[in-house]
C-alpha cells in the first residue's frame, strides 16, 4: 500500500498570528483522511508542524511550494529527515528566488535564515508531464522518479490531486478559523 499526502496552507490574515495547514492523505488513488494544524504566520515552525501532521508512514509528500503562511519556509532536507519520506515542493510556474528574497530582506526578522531556506529554490527542476510543464524542489535523486510521482496523481489538471484537495480543505478550514471570536 502506498500512502501519499498533499499539504497546503489556508488564507493568511496578517492581523492574526496563525493560519490552518491541511494534509490530505491518499491510499494509492483514494482519499483516506485529513489532518489539520496551525502554523505561525511569518514564523519558522512549518517544517516541524508538517512533520507532526505527516508522521512516519507516508511514502511521498506533495507540498504546495516551499512557502507557507506568509514567509514560513519549509526545509526539504529537514522534513525528509524528520519523516523519512520523499518530498516534492510543487510549482505550477517557474519559481523566482529574487522576487521572494526582496520582501524577506526588507520586512522580516531572521532574514539570513529565511534566505538560506529560500535558497532551496536553486535546486528546482523543470518537469515535463503529460499535462504540461511544472516545477519542483524535491528530495529525489533523479527527474524520472519525480515525474512519475507527479503524473501518477495528476488526475484532472497539472496540480496533483492530493494538493488540489488540500488547498480546498485548508482554504475552507482557515475561513472557519478566522470567523472564530477567540483565536488563542
Amino acid at each position: 500500500m502506498t500512502l501519499v499526502a498533499g499539504c497546503d496552507d489556508g488564507f493568511v490574515d496578517k492581523s492574526r498570528q496563525y493560519t490552518v495547514v491541511a494534509c490530505v492523505f491518499y491510499d494509492e488513488r483514494l482519499p483516506r483522511y485529513v489532518r489539520l494544524g496551525l502554523v505561525r504566520i511569518d514564523g519558522l515552525d512549518v517544517t516541524s508542524i508538517l512533520a507532526a501532521l505527516l508522521g512516519l508512514d507516508v511514502d511521498v509528500v506533495f507540498l504546495d511550494t516551499l512557502i507557507y503562511a506568509g514567509f514560513n519556509i519549509v526545509s526539504i532536507p529537514g522534513l525528509k529527515k524528520l519523516i523519512g519520506s520523499k518530498v516534492i515542493a510543487f510549482y505550477p510556474y517557474k519559481p523566482s528566488y529574487e522576487r521572494l528574497a526582496e520582501p524577506i530582506r526588507k520586512h522580516l526578522s531572521n532574514a539570513r535564515l529565511r534566505l538560506r531556506l529560500l535558497s532551496q529554490l536553486e535546486w528546482f527542476r523543470e518537469v515535463e508531464t503529460g499535462r504540461g510543464t511544472v516545477y519542483s524542489v524535491d528530495s529525489f535523486r533523479g527527474p524520472l522518479e519525480v515525474r512519475s510521482w507527479i503524473e501518477r496523481y495528476q488526475f484532472f489538471s497539472r496540480i496533483p490531486e492530493p494538493l488540489r484537495v488540500a488547498h480546498m480543505v485548508a482554504s475552507q478550514s482557515s475561513m472557519m478559523f478566522l470567523r472564530r471570536k477567540v483565536v488563542e
